[in-house]
């Protein structure tokens, strides 16, 4: 299924910047791209009205989906502030905690979608996607999306003798527990295959050229070149998976 980026930019506008919940500020003016990169992968699998899907996270990918592909949009996340205002919209809210253990429920999705999440969790990348490919009906596809280790930004950051990785603090709602790790490539590709799953899709990709501050921002665009030439610089890795 295509989605064109006028239709995109349109629901995004509606649900995304038109709402005042989930992360506050200019965060989704600035990381508007992650989403439309990010969402690209998902359109491609060609699920629409009669299908259901979860967005382990704030629930940015649920109404998206609800909104440009008709599907039945859910949302797992361990923070539910927003439960009431995702409700209003016709997203149902579990709460859930990955560091603790499944997602409990017994309901079968046919897509799941987890961005940007599975470097916050404090268990093996392979028992997490082996959970969640439990939760998945048969031929039923995972979007993974996580920080790429070796992107540029790690090294200049490894070469500067600063921090690449933020302290490994317990998750709870209120405290954020960071980026304590981050994988390569090889690695999240072979975690996916160990939990069963079938690999459609493993890349390296530059999902955005934002970034939360100005000098983040220009730092992306003053080395795009370098990005776009040599791939294993990319900041994102990129996994789809199949239950086959």
């Amino acid at each position: 299924m295509q989605i064109d980026k006028a239709a995109f930019d349109s629901a995004y506008d509606r649900v995304i910047l038109g709402n005042s919940f989930f992360e506050g500020g200019d965060y989704y003016k600035f990381y508007r791209d992650r989403y439309w990169n990010t969402f690209q992968h998902i359109a491609r699998l060609g699920l629409g009205s009669g299908k259901s899907m979860i967005d382990i996270g704030s629930g940015q990918f649920a109404l998206l989906c609800r909104d440009l592909l008709g599907m039945e949009g859910n949302v797992a996340d361990i923070d539910l502030r927003w439960q009431e205002d995702l409700a209003k919209m016709g997203v149902d809210v579990m709460r859930c905690d990955l560091a603790a253990g499944p997602l409990e429920t017994d309901k079968r999705f046919d897509l799941i979608v987890i961005a940007e999440v599975i470097e916050h969790v404090p268990r093996a990348p392979r028992v997490v996607l082996a959970e969640l490919k439990d939760r998945l009906t048969d031929g039923g596809y995972i979007v993974l999306t996580t920080p790429n280790f070796y992107r540029l930004r790690n090294l200049i950051r490894m070469v500067m003798n600063q921090e690449i990785l933020d302290p490994f603090n317990p998750p709870a709602p209120d405290s954020p527990i960071g980026h304590f790790v981050e994988y390569s490539l090889d690695h999240m590709r072979l975690y996916t295959e160990e939990a069963g799953l079938k690999v459609v899709h493993a890349g390296l990709e530059q999902l955005s050229m934002g970034g939360a501050s100005a000098k983040a921002r220009l730092a992306r665009k003053v080395t795009q070149p370098l990005t776009g030439a040599l791939p294993h610089l990319r900041d994102n890795i990129v996994i789809v998976a199949q239950r086959a």
